[in-house]
C-alpha cells in the first residue's frame, strides 16, 4: 500500500514573540496549527517527554495530510500556495521581523512519490518568500501530537 504525502506549513525562527504567538499566526492565516513551541517554553519531544533548555524562538506548523493511490503531489502543493496567496502581506510581515515560512512536503512511510514541481508554481512561492522543504521517512512516523505547550 502507498504511503501517504503529508503536506504541511512550517512558520519558523520568528524572533518577534509579538509577532509570533501561536493563536496570532493561526488567526492571520486562518489555519489550526497542529503544534506550537512559543518562544521561551520547556522543550520537549513529540511524545511529550521534557528536554534541557527551552525554545529559542517561536515553531507553529499546520499539517494538511493526503492519502493516495499515485505518486503525483504538484496539485497539492499548488493547493496550499493559492490558499496561502490573500495571506502575502503577513508573510511579508513575518519575514521582516527575521521570521521564515516553508511549505514541507513530506513523504511517509515506504511508497513511491516523484514529481515535477514546474517554474510557476516555484514562481508562487518565491513570490510570497516561501522556503520548499521536503522530508522523506523510511518508515512510518508519528503523527505530531495535537494541541501545543501554550494552550
Amino acid at each position: 500500500m502507498p504511503s501517504a504525502p503529508t503536506m504541511t506549513t512550517g512558520l519558523a525562527e520568528a524572533p518577534a514573540p509579538r509577532l509570533c504567538q501561536g493563536w496570532m499566526i493561526s488567526a492571520a492565516l486562518g489555519l489550526e496549527a497542529r503544534f506550537v513551541h512559543p518562544v521561551g517554553a520547556q522543550r520537549r519531544t513529540p511524545k511529550g517527554t521534557l528536554l534541557p533548555g527551552t525554545y529559542p524562538d517561536t515553531r507553529w506548523r499546520h499539517v494538511r495530510r493526503y492519502e493516495t493511490t499515485g505518486q503525483w503531489v504538484k496539485d497539492r502543493i499548488a493547493e496550499l500556495v493559492e490558499y496561502l496567496e490573500p495571506h502575502r502581506a503577513y508573510l511579508a510581515k513575518l519575514r521582516d521581523s527575521g521570521g521564515r515560512a516553508c511549505v514541507i512536503l513530506a513523504f511517509l512511510g515506504d511508497g513511491y512519490f516523484g514529481d515535477t514541481i514546474p517554474r510557476s508554481l516555484l514562481e508562487r512561492l518565491a513570490e510570497l518568500g516561501l522556503d520548499l522543504g521536503i522530508e522523506c521517512f523510511t518508515d512510518r512516523q508519528n503523527e505530531y501530537p495535537v494541541g501545543s505547550p501554550d494552550e
